[in-house]
């Protein structure tokens, strides 16, 4: 019985999927000066040709301050389009829709590469990398909504069969739905409504960026594992929350605080 639904297909907003196996989201470290690569095209390709149904990319980040490691895709340049192209092209050869995971690692960034501000909801330092995050004011949120917007729009030109919000571990927006790391006071923390405020911005503005016909996932943190943590059922809210919102095809989770260089 398990094994008819595997191997069937599954339609995931606009996307049909031909089995239920996905490749999910994980660092390759093949990015040159923040650009994918032909290696990330024949990494991507190999996996489809394997007969996974669906590939998720690695994240690609959506702004300067966001810049936790070196070998990070920067979605935010224009310039990325090509090796976008190259990827989509070496993955729908063998009939595989193939989404991009878009991120902004908020507090788990680093200023050691960006020589730029670590952006988060409070200035609460990480445990694993410590370094004090600046909170973001209104205008920097607006910006980061924009940045989401602008680099969905990008992997929609470059191909992409659809976008996933990296909201779960290493994510700005994760930040913000925690009480451990959100401390703010004003409509951007408190209540879980006002935490997962920003969340429910970025849905909206990716699905106008991508339009209907793409599909567009999130990935939450069910469960931080931290004293004063996200928890199960304040995760089971925000999906909701999220799901309410009528503009995303399929919620995805993992749990756990865990280091940065897997998505």
């Amino acid at each position: 019985m398990t094994e008819r639904f595997l191997w069937s297909p599954l339609r995931i907003g606009p996307v049909t999927v031909k089995n239920r196996i996905v490749f999910s989201a994980h660092l390759t470290n093949y990015a040159e000066g923040g650009r994918p690569t032909e290696q990330h095209a024949a990494y991507y390709a190999e996996r489809a040709k394997g007969g996974a149904g669906l590939i998720v990319t690695e994240e690609h980040s959506t702004h300067a301050t966001d810049w936790p490691y070196e070998k990070l895709i920067h979605g935010f340049h224009a310039d990325v389009l090509p090796g976008y192209r190259r990827i989509t092209e070496a993955v729908h050869r063998h009939g595989t829709p193939i989404f991009a995971q878009i991120n902004h690692n908020g507090g788990q960034a680093s200023s050691m590469y960006s020589r730029l501000p670590v952006w988060a909801p409070s200035p609460v330092a990480d445990p694993l990398f410590r370094e004090v995050p600046k909170a973001v004011d209104h205008g920097e949120i607006a910006a980061i909504v924009a940045g989401y917007a602008d680099v969905a729009e990008r992997c929609a030109e470059g191909g992409f069969d659809g976008i996933e919000l990296q909201c779960s571990h290493s994510s700005i927006v994760r930040g913000f739905l925690s009480p451990a790391t959100n401390r703010r006071d004003d409509d951007y923390g408190g209540p879980l409504a006002n935490r997962a405020r920003l969340l429910l911005e970025l849905v909206a503005a990716v699905r106008r960026a991508i339009g209907p016909g793409l599909a567009l996932g999130v990935r939450l943190c069910g469960d931080e594992l931290i004293d004063g943590g996200t928890t199960i059922d304040e995760a089971v809210e925000v999906a909701r929350m999220v799901e309410a919102s009528g503009h995303v095809d399929y919620i995805n989770t993992r749990s756990g605080w865990p280091p940065r260089r897997s998505s």
